[in-house]
């Protein structure tokens, strides 16, 4: 036979705990309760929250664990020969680089207009800086232009209208000459035969044996000296006179 106190205080655990149970379901009653008096609208706008968030959460996710720099799309290589050149593309292709930091997110682009990203190149093991030369609105006024002198309205694919452009065309007759680079940036405002021969001569996208330059290669020394002539006087590398 148990203590009197003994047993008092078992059978008042018993009790508490059905206390406490009863208390829950009351609860859970009115929570019920209190959701179906919710309206129709403020549910379906909880539920449309909620969807957005799985999917802003999905699509970081995807983006951190995709390399962008093996994807055509984010290197542009369709607006070619519109662009910086291609030799350095297969690079990039094979996945030697991976981004870093905040250029992981590719949501984050919309606010990197400058189109610096900090990467890390993985067979020779440090940090680089990729950057695009130029601002999206810089780009787009070259690529305007382009249109413009293919005889189209801005916002056209630059790649098929530069090599059908009117400077293209003068190009393919001519040659590149100084009058088509003349003013389209610092580095060529004496332009002379002599530096164009210059540039072509350390120009490493050039692909024939014979040293012949193509086409597509003078539209991108073209493009190029339009948007930044960065890389061409990093190839060239000395000052001619």
């Amino acid at each position: 036979m148990l203590p009197f106190s003994t047993r008092h205080r078992k059978l008042g655990l018993n009790s508490d705990s059905s206390s406490s149970a009863s208390e829950v379901m009351t609860s859970l009653r009115r929570s019920t309760f209190h959701l179906r008096q919710i309206p129709v609208k403020a549910k379906c706008c909880v539920i449309l929250f909620i969807v957005i968030c799985v999917y802003l959460f999905g699509a970081i996710y995807l983006t951190w664990k995709d390399n962008r720099l093996t994807k055509e799309e984010f290197l542009e290589v369709y607006t070619c020969p519109a662009c910086y050149g291609h030799k350095f593309c297969f690079d990039l292709f094979d996945d030697q680089f991976d981004f870093t930091g905040k250029s992981k997110y590719q949501l984050l682009d919309i606010v990197n207009v400058k189109n610096v990203h900090y990467a890390f190149h993985k067979l020779r093991g440090h940090q680089v800086v990729i950057k695009k030369l130029a601002h999206n609105d810089e780009i787009q006024k070259v690529d305007d232009g382009i249109c413009t002198d293919s005889v189209v309205d801005p916002g056209c694919a630059v790649a098929k209208r530069f090599v059908v452009s009117k400077t293209a065309q003068d190009i393919t007759r001519n040659g590149l000459l100084p009058s088509h680079l003349k003013d389209t940036t610092f580095m060529f405002m004496c332009v002379t035969h002599k530096l164009i021969d210059k540039v072509f001569e350390k120009y490493v996208e050039k692909q024939h044996w014979s040293g012949e330059v193509s086409m597509d290669d003078k539209l991108q020394v073209l493009f190029t000296a339009k948007v930044n002539p960065e890389p061409l006087i990093l190839q060239v590398s000395i000052t001619v006179t």
